[in-house]
């Protein structure tokens, strides 16, 4: 059985132990009130920016896994760099591997071609490139995406874009 004095030595230290971490949250706190009054911490959210950009490891890889297959002996990237857009194997391939992320998740999905400087264009298989604004003039908003890119030359990118819906 346990005397007194050991249980009482016990809950002292108990209890110190509890008095230190809360002295310690409390510096914590204060610290960190203070750096925010004073600007020191960066807004993490922005009222103007409404949008975060991410990537998407899983996209990734499929765009890549995508890019190294094989077709008629060649890759997909290799025939996409040098004839500068999809051809109707290597489209169609695209739309049957990409457009189940859209059954799967509430995004909208595009495989395109980027230009450095002119913006992108329409393609056969995946539209126009998405907007990253919704809503009308009053009410627009900007959504969360996901983009990978995989540059085929100096002015001319591969862009896969997961936007929400």
């Amino acid at each position: 059985m346990l005397s007194r004095k050991k249980i009482k030595g016990q809950v002292g230290e108990g209890l110190t132990w509890v008095v230190a971490t809360i002295i310690i949250l409390f510096i914590l706190f204060i610290g960190i009130y203070v750096a925010g009054k004073a600007g020191l911490v960066k807004k993490i959210w922005d009222d103007e920016v409404r949008y975060v950009r991410t990537s998407d490891r899983v996209a990734e890889k499929s765009l890549n896994s995508y890019l190294l297959t094989m077709q008629d002996g060649e890759s997909i990237y290799k025939v996409l760099k040098e004839e500068g857009d999809f051809n109707p194997k290597n489209g169609q391939f695209a739309v049957s591997i990409f457009e189940r992320y859209e059954k799967d998740y509430p995004v909208k999905v595009w495989l395109g071609f980027d230009f450095e400087g002119i913006g992108s264009r329409k393609n056969d298989y995946f539209g126009v490139k998405p907007s990253g604004l919704r809503g009308g003039d009053i009410n627009q908003r900007r959504v969360n995406f996901a983009q990978t890119n995989t540059h085929l030359n100096d002015e001319k990118y591969l862009a896969l874009i997961l936007m929400d819906k």
